[in-house]
């Protein structure tokens, strides 16, 4: 690679013998003007795959690059580092092109990057996409694609367009470590580039899309665990956005809730409240902090009128009524909360004081996502014996994933 592309190509690829030819090709004969960079990740084919992409690689070397394909490190590790190439080359943006997909428009990556250059409010592209049956029948995925997605409509029951046609803007990349324990990763990916900007799409089928019995979506594996799967995608996901989407990813869980065996509890993480005003503008740093946990996120925050509110629903703390009977209230409140999650976080000194007042001594794990002196610490600990404190702000981007790997291991059910 001589110079910075302006578009890296993700693909990943394992056992496509028989593909891979026309997918790499279909990258390669793009009309653009712009420079671009393929990045394939191979995952241990035992077919030759890999020999193919290594010819490829060899006539075309300053257009592809070919990452270790000796060992088979499984789906998400394999495409962890594929993703990790493309935004660590400088691209701006990155396309979408599994090893068994193809696309089938030359010119489709440069109108997708006109679209996203001449409009700063669109953080992705898609298209319409045909899906190829093994008869070789050819069918549209959707009869009309629209040309403007909102967070509200990518945030669905099934995918609202197919990867193959997607292109997003590297600087907004978030890929946690709990992805790998839910199917359609690119539903999760899609509602948190969502909340950047919206969707330009284009009504066109400028991708095929392979259906054929060796692909991940056509196993027994995934087809029996489609539903549980859902329910922890959807669950996981419904805390990490804003506030008024939470009834919406609620109709989801429900949906898929009637069909599930119930597996899905098994890889739900424990509940962690996170303690934020819905009505103040919560900083692109923390949610991103928020959407790399692994854990359940139960947003709450009291308002101006004593109420504990709670994803939008408010709970009176203070009853018009006498001392005792307001006593017992807050109380039976804060047994619930402490049977309910053992964890808490705070990003701001102020809420964590609000909430101190009010509460006073509860038996939780509390997380203060900012400095404090070690004095105050001890003072605090009081109160909540398994009180921390930590200056997030200060730490390094490798500090930060460990305390995200730290958190995995230490709060999981």
């Amino acid at each position: 690679m001589t110079e910075i592309p302006l578009v890296a190509i993700y693909m990943i690829t394992y056992n496509h013998n028989d593909y891979i030819d026309q997918a790499i090709a279909s990258v390669l004969n793009q009309k653009v003007s712009f420079p671009i960079q393929l990045f394939i990740g191979d995952d241990g084919s035992s077919d030759g795959t890999f020999e193919r992409c290594q010819s490829w690689k060899d006539k075309f070397p300053e257009k592809i690059t070919l990452l270790d394909g000796q060992t088979n490190q499984g789906v998400f590790q394999n495409a962890n580092r594929v993703f990790e190439a493309c935004v660590a080359s400088g691209a701006k943006y990155t396309a979408l092109l599994e090893g068994d997909d193809y696309w089938c428009s030359l010119d489709k990556l440069q109108r997708q990057i006109d679209i996203l250059e001449g409009d700063d409010s669109a953080a992705g592209c898609y298209h319409n996409t045909s899906f190829l049956y093994q008869d070789g029948v050819l069918k549209p995925m959707k009869k009309t694609m629209p040309q403007i997605m909102n967070l509200g409509d990518v945030i669905s029951q099934y995918a609202p367009f197919h990867t193959s046609s997607f292109v997003f803007r590297n600087q907004h990349f978030c890929r946690p470590l709990w992805f790998q324990k839910i199917d359609s990763v690119d539903l999760a990916m899609y509602v948190w580039h969502a909340q950047f900007g919206r969707f330009r799409g284009i009504d066109e089928q400028w991708s095929v899309y392979r259906i054929h019995s060796t692909s991940l979506t056509a196993g027994e594996a995934h087809r029996k665990n489609f539903d549980d799967r859902r329910v922890l995608l959807h669950r996981l996901m419904q805390g990490k956005i804003q506030h008024n989407h939470w009834d919406k990813y609620g109709f989801l869980i429900q949906s898929h809730l009637a069909q599930a065996k119930g597996t899905w509890k098994l890889s739900l993480p424990k509940p962690l409240l996170f303690f934020v005003d819905d009505s103040r503008s919560l900083s692109w740093e923390w949610r991103y902090f928020r959407m790399r946990l692994d854990a359940e996120i139960l947003n709450i925050h009291i308002d101006e009128n004593a109420n504990l509110c709670f994803q939008g629903k408010k709970v009176r703390l203070f009853q018009s009524f006498g001392f005792w009977n307001r006593w017992i209230w807050k109380r039976k409140i804060k047994n619930k909360m402490e049977s309910f999650t053992p964890h808490i976080v705070f990003i701001e000194l102020a809420d964590y004081c609000k909430f101190k007042d009010f509460f006073g001594p509860m038996n939780i794990h509390v997380h203060l996502m900012f400095p404090m002196e070690m004095d105050q610490v001890d003072q605090e600990k009081k109160l909540y014996p398994h009180l921390k404190s930590l200056d997030w702000r200060l730490l390094g981007k490798e500090e930060q994933l460990q305390f995200e790997v730290n958190w995995s291991e230490t709060n999981r059910n």
